[in-house]
């Protein structure tokens, strides 16, 4: 039976992971387009999908542009609880930020599976 501590940190990490996986998500999402959006050049891996993401090739279907936009939308309003959940390890995360985060990535991931 794990103990206090044990539990502490199983929480602790179910209350951060919610934030990590819709950026894969998106990320493969991202690897499907045929014309990807450009890069934007001195800044990190998530900002850099986010960008692209938001601002896709305009040669793309007019449809599959608007998913990328709101993916990248989406992707830019997670990434401060992200980065807080990633890199501020001191800093709790409350059932409010957890459940928004939930939320998002669900719909997020909604968004970018290849079936819709």
């Amino acid at each position: 039976m794990p103990n206090a501590k044990q539990k502490n940190r199983h929480v602790e990490a179910q209350s951060r992971g919610p934030t990590t996986l819709p950026f894969h998500g998106a990320k493969l999402f991202h690897a499907q387009l045929l014309r990807p959006g450009s890069s934007k050049p001195n800044v990190g891996e998530h900002e850099n999908l986010i960008h692209q993401l938001r601002y896709p090739d305009t040669r793309m279907d007019s449809s599959v542009q608007g998913q990328s936009k709101v993916a990248g939308g989406m992707l830019l309003r997670l990434r401060p609880m992200r980065i807080r959940a990633d890199y501020r390890l001191t800093e709790a995360i409350g059932i409010g930020d957890m459940s928004d985060a939930i939320e998002l990535a669900a719909q997020l991931l909604d968004i970018c599976d290849p079936k819709t």
